[in-house]
């Protein structure tokens, strides 16, 4: 295989691990009463969550404070990467994540992206920069965009369900608000 056959092999290879991966969010177009809080078809896949990030940075955005300080590009390119081990782990939300699962992931992302994809990918999970603290809020805030948009019940349970404490969740994501 030459490497613009290989390239594009693994681009879908990864773009297909990407579809695969069901998130524990609940899409409100395919939430009606007749599924069960544990039902995959009603949940998020891993590129819906990835592609919701970018309008929901870009939107954003122009309203912070910091913008002068946040690398938009640098940002959006951290978002549409800083997921891809789940590609192969699946999604372990945070209130269940471990500290060996999070080595495993790192490991594993180590191993898919080139350097300077490894640099962004360290920078996210840092939370050093304030660029990297504005990629996290954002990350944090698409969740609560879809739970938004399902009837409050439904998001309580599913909260309830990944042992998310509200009140923990909340005082959480206000530290991402640069």
């Amino acid at each position: 295989m030459n490497d613009s056959n290989k390239i594009v092999f693994d681009l879908l290879t990864i773009v297909t691990k990407y579809w695969k991966v069901k998130r524990s969010t609940i899409v409100k177009d395919r939430y009606s009463s007749k599924f069960k809080i544990d039902d995959e078809s009603i949940r998020e896949n891993l590129v819906e969550h990835v592609g919701l990030l970018p309008i929901i940075a870009t939107y954003i955005y122009p309203h912070i404070s910091r913008k002068n300080e946040v690398n938009i590009e640098r940002c959006l390119a951290m978002l549409s990467i800083h997921d891809i081990g789940e590609t192969v782990t699946g999604d372990i939300p945070t209130s269940l994540k471990t500290e060996q699962n999070a080595n495993n992931e790192r490991d594993i992302v180590k191993n898919i992206l080139d350097k300077n994809q490894w640099e962004w990918f360290l920078e996210f999970e840092d939370h050093k920069t304030v660029t990297s603290l504005y990629a996290k809020g954002i990350d944090c805030v698409a969740a609560f965009v879809n739970d938004i948009l399902l009837p409050t019940k439904i998001a309580s349970e599913r909260l309830k369900k990944w042992n998310y404490d509200v009140d923990k969740i909340t005082k959480y994501a206000e530290k991402w608000f640069i």
